[in-house]
């Protein structure tokens, strides 16, 4: 993506060594396991991207786990926005946009958001 093609408007920021993990969001999902861990490349409070080694479908629900060293885990809700394949790896750069904030099953949790914000005051350079 070109700089004048950027079109957030909130800050990113990159954590070493941070990871997601994730499942998707499916009507029957009760014995689905977390995939295994796939380094995060950068993450605001309203989405994140990872990469990882196999290519998902745009649309997809996901549950999502932020792991950060030294920090507690955040569990998350995500739609996958956009996945690209990385020119010189076999990998897959991917967009997920956090689902809304707020009570019910349906959303993310108040202390998620509260969360994030923390650690995007904590981590931004």
């Amino acid at each position: 993506m070109t700089k004048n093609s950027e079109r957030r408007y909130v800050d990113r920021i990159c954590i070493a060594g941070a990871e997601v993990l994730y499942k998707e969001i499916r009507t029957v999902s009760l014995f689905q396991k977390f995939s295994q861990p796939f380094p995060l490349v950068d993450l605001n409070k309203s989405g994140l991207s990872f990469e990882m080694d196999h290519q998902l479908h745009p649309g997809v629900l996901l549950n999502l786990k932020l792991v950060i060293p030294g920090e507690k885990k955040i569990n998350l809700k995500g739609r996958l926005i956009w996945i690209t394949k990385l020119e010189k790896e076999e990998n897959y750069r991917t967009g997920v946009q956090f689902l809304p904030f707020g009570k019910g099953r349906n959303y993310n949790t108040f202390g998620s958001h509260e969360r994030l914000l923390q650690l995007t005051n904590k981590y931004k350079n």
